[in-house]
């Protein structure tokens, strides 16, 4: 594989531990970092030792030593940036959630596909080695038949909540729902969730209070999944089926080990078996990975994070949003 040359727009707090990420990952370079800002470029291309410096989208994007950009802009403006990108025929890795809603989505695959170049949702979790084994162990047969999913994500309220009615399109008050946690049950079922509704006191004020919507999936299945501000809990998820439980402590989303727990009716449960995986530096560099290794191969969409997927998850927040009575100004 040739060396690849990555750009970003945004520098931000996760566009540093992106660019900790590439120094991981052999073939990769980082070329170019774009902000209107140019303060605060400077400070993050001598943080990174990162070559040029832009105070224009449109220069960057239009940079032929650039492979592809990662987005790591406030999510209100990705359809822009990767838009912009995509026109310029770059790969892009758009930040999650992958946009405001639904239909600027399925604007940027539109706009992918009619420039023949890559787009990625940066759903991290979905590349993971405890993703990745965790669905071979399913797909397996392992656990049997899936019956829950139940992952949790909680975090201390920020000092100052949005007023979910007046989100601005850059205060990002869906992420505060966590678009990784819907991601991650969906995407270890390979289902459509059939509905997601939402308790009646999750309803105001929707960034701090506990959203918990429960997602009906084939074969009875389904995915109970609690995120909230109001208070700290223990990160933790449990996938159960027919055979077996698969138990990941918290974070679960920063793992590099679960348990499997044999059911038996009829007889004491053993042991639970422990599965070590490779032990996690970053764990943005897999994603990296899989856009370097789609781009190579000449895909615009990455099998394991499909055009499909990130749409599915476009519509649920949207439905969640619906719920919870949020909406942006643009909408």
């Amino acid at each position: 594989m040739k060396q690849f040359t990555w750009g970003i727009i945004g520098p931000g707090k996760i566009a540093n531990k992106f660019a900790i990420a590439l120094t991981l990952v052999e073939g990769t370079s980082l070329g170019a970092v774009a902000s209107r800002d140019i303060a605060r470029a400077k400070s993050f291309a001598e943080a990174h030792n990162v070559p040029t410096i832009y105070d224009s989208y449109d220069q960057l994007a239009a940079d032929p030593s650039i492979d592809a950009v990662y987005i790591a802009t406030p999510h209100g403006y990705h359809a822009e940036h990767a838009s912009l990108c995509l026109r310029h025929g770059k790969a892009v890795l758009c930040e999650k959630p992958m946009a405001l809603s639904a239909r600027q989505v399925g604007e940027m695959v539109d706009t992918a596909r009619a420039n023949n170049a890559f787009l990625m949702e940066a759903m991290w979790t979905r590349f993971l080695p405890l993703t990745e084994e965790i669905t071979r162990q399913i797909a397996d047969g392992q656990i049997g038949d899936l019956a829950i999913s139940a992952p949790t994500s909680a975090s201390p309220p920020p000092s100052t909540p949005p007023d979910a009615s007046t989100t601005s399109a850059s205060a990002a008050a869906p992420s505060s729902i966590s678009a990784s946690i819907p991601s991650s049950s969906v995407s270890i079922f390979s289902a459509n969730p059939g509905r997601s509704p939402l308790p009646a006191t999750s309803r105001q004020p929707a960034p701090t209070t506990p959203a918990t919507p429960s997602s009906s999936l084939p074969k009875a299945s389904s995915a109970v999944i609690t995120s909230t501000l109001t208070c700290q809990t223990g990160l933790t998820a449990e996938i159960a089926g027919a055979h077996a439980a698969i138990h990941i402590l918290s974070p679960w989303y920063r793992n590099d080990r679960f348990t499997i727990h044999k059911n038996n009716r009829d007889q004491a449960a053993g042991e639970p078996i422990l599965i070590q995986l490779e032990p996690m530096i970053n764990g943005f560099e897999y994603q990296i990975r899989e856009t370097m290794n789609c781009v190579s191969t000449h895909l615009i969409e990455s099998p394991k994070m499909s055009f499909d997927f990130s749409l599915l998850m476009a519509r649920t927040m949207d439905t969640i949003r619906t719920q919870l009575g949020v909406k942006y100004p643009t909408e």
